[in-house]
């Protein structure tokens, strides 16, 4: 979907929702006109995939988006706005290397931490890739997954899609923006980076490790041929045995 945006203009503002750096929280008629926003696209892509009337290929499509809107959901600079295009504006140095804070949060803080990178054209070692998300998902214990299983992952997705970008709003607000040294103490202290990475992956790996179970969830509900699946009236072990996924990186 990132590759899209050349083309398909219009898909841009489904990969975040822009809600207000300050605000307490989502307010649909702010900041989600028109229904263009992740918070709106993840839903209509999950029932997509959801529906058996649909064409192959549009249940294709639907999973796509499904996979890679997850991902962007759970990152927090994916669901806020302080003016500066997501941190995409907040250009800075993270251990030497020219960025922005937006790409940090997409990419940076997971390759200081995982050894894992992606290329400009998006293609990754899958082996590598594979490796650090079995690790990751190894370190989730049960309570975690019955913690961050949504208990109604088909039939409420909207209301879940909303719950999520605004608890990412808020690790945005606190940790992401409230973790970050001003532009001169960034300047003036050269270790700036690593103070930063320890506060902050444990918040994306926490994000990574939710995402891929929350994915999980839903990928059961929208594909089971099993009614109680679908409503999300199964017993819970029945979503939370699922190995966690990998979400997609948002940008």
């Amino acid at each position: 979907p990132d590759g899209l945006r050349g083309t398909q203009r219009q898909t841009g503002p489904w990969h975040y929702v822009d809600i207000p750096l300050n605000a307490s929280g989502y307010k649909i008629t702010r900041d989600c006109p028109q229904g263009n926003c992740s918070v709106a696209r993840l839903p209509f892509f999950v029932h997509a995939l959801a529906d058996r009337k649909n064409a192959p290929r549009v249940r294709l499509r639907a999973l796509i988006w499904v996979v890679h809107l997850m991902g962007d959901i759970h990152q927090p600079l994916h669901n806020e706005d302080d003016h500066d295009r997501g941190g995409n504006d907040v250009k800075l140095a993270y251990f030497g290397d020219p960025t922005n804070l937006h790409r940090v949060w997409d990419s940076g803080i997971i390759q200081h931490a995982l050894g894992v990178r992606a290329n400009r054209d998006y293609t990754i070692d899958f082996t590598a890739t594979r490796a650090a998300a079995m690790k990751l998902d190894q370190s989730i214990t049960s309570a975690d997954r019955a913690r961050w299983t949504p208990a109604h992952p088909l039939g409420g997705i909207s209301a879940e899609a909303v719950r999520w970008a605004e608890q990412e709003h808020l690790l945005a607000r606190k940790v992401a923006y409230g973790d970050l040294p001003s532009a001169r103490e960034r300047r003036d202290d050269g270790s700036w980076s690593a103070t930063y990475q320890r506060k902050a992956w444990p918040v994306v790996r926490t994000q990574l490790q939710t995402a891929g179970i929350r994915l999980a969830a839903v990928l059961n509900a929208a594909l089971s041929d099993k009614p109680e699946i679908r409503r999300g009236t199964q017993n819970q072990s029945a979503l939370t045995a699922t190995p966690a996924s990998t979400p997609g990186t948002g940008s």
